[in-house]
């Protein structure tokens, strides 16, 4: 029985000390989420570009020569840069979260994880932010193909309801994505949209005032 109650009594704190690098596992699984997705938007971008002819974009105005060749190579690139970024932090976070369980006799080596990780906190948050921008230029890409490729009946109905779809997607991600922050990330978020969240374990006595004012604004809009 003593033995039993040591060995329970180890096992939770060894879960005592390894819940830095438990978050940040959490978060970059987070990360390899977006990149699935934005993966599969730059491939559908790069598709969409290559399905145009020369012929075809001549025979249509320049403004939508220019509309196609922008928003394509906007939505691939946006993509490609998200896809790439939260791929590359999924792998380095779940790598150290491997030496943070190799290494669970040395608990200081849970706060060095979780410092490393906040210190690229606004380039994950970036890459949020351009992921959810990335949609309406997607949306955008689809309907100059449609202008390419459609004759006039067709191409109206089809950019109508791209355009509609797009401006219903992208409002619903920004809807989604305020009220996350405001009401999750509360305590741990800076004033402003593109702040990054502190990440620490208890609110800073900044955060706090910011984080209710976002919430009251938020609110009353």
């Amino acid at each position: 029985t003593t033995t039993t109650s040591a060995s329970a009594a180890s096992d939770r704190g060894l879960q005592s000390i390894d819940h830095k690098s438990a978050f940040v596992l959490g978060l970059a699984e987070s990360q390899g989420t977006l990149a699935v997705v934005s993966a599969l938007l730059a491939g559908f971008s790069y598709s969409g570009f290559c399905s145009v002819t020369r012929e075809e974009l001549e025979r249509v105005h320049f403004v939508v020569q220019y509309a196609f060749s922008l928003s394509n190579a906007l939505s691939a690139s946006m993509a490609l840069f998200v896809t790439i970024v939260c791929s590359l932090c999924e792998q380095q976070g779940r790598v150290a979260r491997s030496f943070a369980v190799l290494r669970s006799h040395e608990p200081e080596f849970e706060d060095t994880v979780h410092e490393w990780w906040k210190s690229f906190a606004q380039i994950r948050t970036n890459a949020v932010f351009l992921f959810i921008y990335s949609i309406p230029v997607f949306f955008v890409s689809m309907a100059c193909i449609s202008l390419i490729k459609l004759p006039a009946g067709p191409c109206i109905v089809a950019v109508g309801i791209l355009m509609a779809a797009g401006l219903a997607v992208f409002h619903q991600l920004l809807l989604v994505n305020d009220l996350f922050r405001v009401q999750i990330l509360q305590f741990f978020t800076g004033s402003g949209g593109f702040a990054p969240p502190s990440l620490d374990l208890e609110p800073t006595p900044e955060a706090v005032p910011a984080a209710k004012l976002n919430r009251s604004l938020s609110k009353a809009i």
